[in-house]
């Protein structure tokens, strides 16, 4: 104790060096023991690669099954599209059967000019007055008959018309207002913008005809083309449902792609008509102005209609729609039949 009484300042400083070489040699062990691990982790990733560099790496077995299987899954999936766009036997034999001459088709297009002009008539509230000039966008053929080279392509867009129109009709428009077909320009011709006073009723616009933006168009390039047709009618919420649904039936490759509303009357985005004067709001005149009957009093009514408590948030009223669809053709065919 005398001893530790003199040398405090000596054992003190003694004792902290033996506590700083304490720490220093649990820091080497650390550090050590986390180099070792290191390395045998680096040994391992060696020897796998070894192990895999020398054996020929194959795909697994449920892989390839499971590749196999969606293949077939797609092939099953894309024949399913192609019969159904490819349309049945009747269909073909119908496109197939054209006229081979141009008065035959010119017959062939007054005929049908006349035969639909009495079923609108029957099927919608127009009279025989108003669809005199309705040539349901053939009107470039009311005079001559299309070119040979054309003829096929001019019957098979009288068949996909008269397909629309019949379903059209069955779903009972008040009106039809328009009918726009694709036209025989190329795809590289553009449709021409109608006159600045409207068009006629019927008058196809452009060699071109009606055409769809890119952006709504269903084309592929080099697997499925479009031809795009737009009908435009007047009528009730059910007449349009009715009709899209029947569309919905795929019995000839028509695929619905756009539909717009507009309140009966007024001018649609594409159609191309102008207002009918008939349904213009007139502004009251106030010097024409016919005074308002006033209602007879409650007590000289046999009897006040009962209000009904459930009002429909939106009224069932007249509205012109404009249905734009395009009918599908494989490219592939086109080049087997060739």
């Amino acid at each position: 104790m005398k001893w530790l009484k003199k040398n405090l300042i000596f054992t003190v400083i003694m004792v902290l060096l033996a506590g700083a070489l304490g720490f220093e040699v649990y820091l080497i062990l650390g550090k050590r023991a986390t180099a070792v691990k290191a390395e045998e982790n680096f040994q391992s990733k060696v020897d796998e690669h070894q192990a895999l560099s020398g054996k020929q790496i194959l795909p697994h077995t449920n892989n390839v099954d499971l590749t196999r299987q969606e293949i077939e899954r797609q092939r099953a999936e894309q024949e399913i599209y192609e019969a159904v766009i490819r349309g049945d036997e009747e269909l073909a034999a119908a496109l197939a059967a054209h006229p081979t001459s141009s008065t035959n088709a010119l017959f062939g297009i007054q005929f049908f000019v006349e035969e639909y002009r009495d079923k609108a008539a029957a099927a919608t509230q127009m009279t025989e007055t108003q669809l005199a000039g309705e040539y349901f966008g053939f009107q470039a053929y009311a005079q001559t008959g299309p070119r040979e080279d054309l003829i096929p392509i001019v019957y098979k867009q009288q068949l996909v018309v008269s397909y629309i129109l019949d379903q059209l009709f069955a779903a009972q428009p008040e009106s039809l207002v328009s009918v726009s077909r694709p036209g025989e320009g190329g795809a590289s011709e553009q449709a021409a913008p109608p006159p600045a006073g409207g068009r006629d009723r019927g008058q196809q616009v452009g060699r071109a005809g009606f055409r769809l933006s890119p952006d709504l168009t269903a084309a592929i390039p080099g697997v499925i083309e479009a031809e795009a047709y737009q009908v435009v009618f007047t009528g009730r919420a059910s007449t349009l449902r009715t009709f899209l649904n029947t569309i919905a039936q795929f019995e000839m490759p028509l695929v619905v792609r756009s539909v717009e509303v507009a309140p009966a009357g007024e001018r649609s985005s594409t159609s191309g008509q102008q207002e009918p004067a008939t349904r213009r709001r007139r502004r009251a005149d106030p010097e024409t102005v016919e005074p308002v009957q006033e209602p007879a009093p409650a007590e000289q009514t046999e009897e006040a209609a009962p209000v009904s408590d459930n009002i429909p948030l939106v009224a069932n009223n007249v509205s012109q729609f404009t249905v734009a669809m395009e009918y599908l053709d494989l490219v592939q065919d086109k080049n087997a039949d060739r």
